[in-house]
């Protein structure tokens, strides 16, 4: 083998190692961890108040969320945003020392939608895997038929600040006679 061509063999022998080296150190990057809707199934009364979950999935210490809600004003109502216990606890006795603290964020009417978000501090660690994060509460208007809750513009953050966006799952409400009767009085044509 001539020397130029050993040369250059040994350079890039010399290079993979290199290449190899540098990316075993690098840390890999964390998958994104999912923000999803889930609404109760079935057909829903277009009169009486809905709970819709927002669960995350795969977070690693979930510290805080936001995120646009974008749904149509004619079927609902969002009348109320609650912190669930995955994300820590929202009560004003609330210790930091010994738990997670969660302080929420909306909502807030902004174009496209509603902000809502959340933002959890203290001693104890994020959330890690999946759990319920948020409750959204909504009034439907009494208007039948299906409409689409869906997600757009949003952030996570772990217990430490690192930010990364999340995969996103958006659900949609069939709103019906969802089981309510209405009786009518009997009338009769007898005198």
């Amino acid at each position: 083998m001539s020397r130029t061509r050993l040369i250059a063999l040994v350079a890039a022998l010399l290079t993979l190692g290199l290449a190899a080296f540098l990316g075993a150190t690098q840390p890999s990057a964390a998958s994104a961890p999912t923000l999803r809707l889930v609404a109760p199934a079935g057909d829903l009364s277009a009169l009486a108040p809905v709970t819709v979950e927002l669960h995350a999935v795969e977070a690693a210490e979930l510290g805080a969320w936001e995120f646009t809600l974008a749904y149509d004003p004619s079927f609902l109502t969002l009348t109320g945003l609650e912190a669930a216990p995955g994300l820590g606890n929202d009560q004003p006795d609330c210790n930091p020392a010994g738990e997670r603290c969660v302080l929420l964020l909306g909502p807030r009417p902004t174009l496209g939608g509603t902000s809502l978000g959340a933002v959890s501090y203290g001693a104890a660690p994020g959330l890690n895997g999946e759990g319920v994060i948020a409750l959204l509460h909504f009034q439907p208007t009494g208007r039948i038929g299906t409409t689409a809750l869906g997600l757009s513009d949003a952030l996570v953050t772990d217990t430490q600040g690192q930010a990364v966006t999340p995969l996103l799952e958006s659900t949609t409400l069939t709103l019906g006679s969802g089981g309510y009767r209405l009786y009518l009085p009997s009338v009769s044509n007898n005198q």
